[in-house]
């Protein structure tokens, strides 16, 4: 099973985005371009958690959930993104009640470039509540 998306060529030229690809050209979907677009987020490069709630500052806004694609999207959705989802949420949710997570440094938010985007190392102080 295939767990990482499709590459494409094209059968003939096209013009996507005003932008010419010739026939036979591979291509395939890039998450990072559609995720730090700033027509999907405002102010996709900085790191903003409460950009995922309604103004009350408690509800998850609908909406911005629904503009991730970390698990893919359409057909080729991940087969276990609600699994994830759900488990993402149990782990989350109980480290995040039951502890306080410090910075020791300020955060680097560089990536590092590879074959896929990796975040720098970094340190934070876990303190039990």
């Amino acid at each position: 099973m295939r767990v990482y998306f499709r590459q494409c060529s094209g059968t003939s030229d096209s013009v996507i985005g005003g932008k010419f690809i010739p026939a036979d050209t591979l291509t395939w979907p890039q998450i990072f371009s559609v995720m730090k677009d700033d027509a999907v987020f405002e102010q996709p490069t900085e790191f903003r958690p409460e950009r995922f709630l309604e103004a009350d500052g408690k509800t998850s806004s609908k909406k911005q959930l629904e503009r991730m694609v970390a698990f893919g999207m359409g057909k080729r959705v991940c087969v276990g993104e609600a699994l994830a989802r759900m488990e993402l949420f149990l782990v989350l949710g109980t480290l995040l009640l039951n502890y306080r997570f410090e910075p020791t440094e300020p955060l680097n938010l560089t990536p590092n470039f590879g074959i896929v985007l990796t975040p720098k190392p970094y340190t934070c102080r876990v303190v039990p509540l």
